[in-house]
């Protein structure tokens, strides 16, 4: 098969094609061997078939932690302490209700949108009401995308909600991230294993995105990167709950 195809010059006349203005490129089937991105958050191990989220296998990530847990993961490089998921809960039970705005934006939209049209206008109504809207300093972005992930499972609660001819129902502070969606989402306190279930889904669809369907992501290590610590820490022992001594994290460098 032939994988070149003619592509004109940008300097060329596009109007006049010919041989002569017309150069060669590649194209990659299905990307296939092109690298589009450097992350250090997710990676695939090939050699174990195993999703990896900063260097923790997703597997015993969605077996021993919560999804707040592993959002904290995701976002600072490492899993909380106890103090640090405390303070990291407050703040996203504190923004879990419904902006009035955002609601009335919603209800402007035809109850046959797809949801996810729906979940991508609240989102930029959010951030366009944010009051640090227009601060891109890493500070500012990462209060912005806690207040987005407290706020969206209100946006497919009560999208979901009137679709059905039924009413907002507002967020309970004594519900964990995954059950308190479920809450407002159905109207009714969630059974135990629906719950767990939920939170095991949310975990491995955290990252799935990006670095399940990109093999050709790569991670960054070395001394040129500040994310170097998740590559050659040391790894914990999910038993014990303290670090273990000089393991590696298989799939990584040394």
């Amino acid at each position: 098969m032939n994988n070149h195809v003619r592509v004109y010059k940008p300097e060329e006349n596009l109007t006049t094609p010919n041989d002569s203005n017309m150069a060669q490129a590649d194209i990659r089937k299905g990307l296939a061997g092109v690298v589009v991105d450097y992350t250090a958050v997710s990676k695939v191990n090939p050699d174990t078939n195993s999703l990896l989220y900063r260097g923790y296998p997703v597997q015993e990530l969605a077996a021993k932690c919560s999804f707040e847990e592993v959002a904290y993961l995701l976002w600072n490089g490492e899993l909380p302490d106890d103090a640090q998921l405390a303070e990291f809960v407050a703040r996203e039970r504190a923004g879990r209700a419904l902006d009035p705005v955002v609601k009335s934006v919603i209800d402007t939209l035809p109850t046959t949108s797809h949801p996810m049209d729906v979940c991508r206008t609240a989102a930029s109504v959010l951030g366009a009401r944010h009051e640090l809207a227009e601060d891109s300093s890493p500070d500012a972005n990462m209060k912005k995308a806690i207040a987005l992930w407290a706020a969206m499972p209100a946006v497919v609660a009560y999208d979901q909600r009137r679709r059905r001819g039924q009413d907002v129902v507002e967020p309970r502070e004594d519900l964990d991230y995954s059950a308190n969606f479920l809450w407002m989402t159905f109207g009714e306190d969630p059974v135990d294993e629906v719950v767990e279930a939920f939170n095991v889904s949310m975990i491995l669809y955290a990252r799935s995105a990006s670095a399940a369907k990109n093999p050709w992501k790569k991670p960054p290590y070395g001394p040129g990167h500040g994310w170097k610590t998740p590559w050659h820490r040391r790894r914990k022992s999910w038993a014990s709950g303290t670090a273990s001594t000089n393991t590696a994290t298989p799939g990584y460098p040394p």
